[in-house]
């Protein structure tokens, strides 16, 4: 897609970042589309689940980048196909690409790796190609954070979107996958304002694999997105948030 400086004519200037943005995003999306078609995704993904295709998988996407970010980066195009091409995906994403629209580096801690504004919806994605040992310590207060901060600003701002988180990994071990059920049973505090707090944050964890799959139920996005968060609150565990100060009280 070529850029035409005529389609600027006759704009106000606040228009012209917006129309600008707009533009990028449609190239972007014609990249993809030419670039990485569905079978080379799925390709890519089965890929990561051995590290010994590292190589491959940098030679085919970037030979500049970590294969952690180039994870990042597929991941977020494989959900581009998921939604049935209607996500803004560079808006969405966190990393950082090149003019050419290459990845160069992972989203920095401070926000999700990819963030999905939709209309009735925010869709959070984190992915991982840490082991389930390493993904203890490198993820669970780091995703938790993000989730419930994203949340909270939701509903601070009375959009009337949910939020859902997907953790995505190639692995994953028992624990992780019951704490992220667990999470959704109790009240969570904002990390920026100490004052506010929410609860039902839902994170789903889901394999490379299973997020494969996923690509032909396009046709599903919505339904599967809304099944999952209904199934998350139709099961809940119930938690007193009171419960160590109960115990407290017991024992002094």
């Amino acid at each position: 897609m070529i850029f035409s400086a005529n389609s600027l004519v006759g704009k106000s200037l606040d228009e012209i970042p917006e129309i600008l943005s707009d533009r990028r995003s449609q190239e972007f999306t014609q990249f993809i589309l030419a670039n990485y078609p569905v079978e080379k995704v799925k390709k890519l993904l089965l890929l990561f689940m051995d590290r010994a295709n590292d190589k491959t998988v940098k030679d085919i996407v970037c030979p500049d980048a970590s294969v952690p970010t180039i994870y990042e980066y597929i991941v977020g195009i494989a959900w581009f196909y998921f939604s049935d091409k209607k996500i803004d995906l560079l808006h969405s994403l966190n990393l950082t690409l090149s003019a050419n629209f290459e990845p160069l580096t992972h989203a920095g801690g401070g926000q999700g790796d990819i963030v999905i504004y939709e209309k009735d919806k925010v869709v959070m994605l984190e992915a991982t190609l840490m082991n389930p040992n390493t993904q203890k310590r490198g993820e669970w207060e780091t995703v938790l954070r993000h989730s419930a901060n994203l949340k909270i600003e939701e509903e601070s701002n009375s959009t009337g979107r949910f939020v859902i988180t997907f953790f995505i990994a190639d692995e994953l071990d028992y624990n992780t996958i019951n704490i992220w059920k667990a999470v959704s049973t109790v009240s969570l505090q904002s990390s920026t304002d100490k004052e506010k707090t929410t609860d039902n944050v839902i994170i789903m964890p889901i394999k490379t694999n299973e997020l494969e799959k996923l690509i032909d139920k396009s046709k599903d996005y919505d339904k599967i997105i809304y099944e999952t968060k209904r199934l998350f609150e139709d099961n809940p565990i119930k938690f007193d948030s009171n419960w160590r100060n109960k115990i407290l009280e017991k024992i002094n």
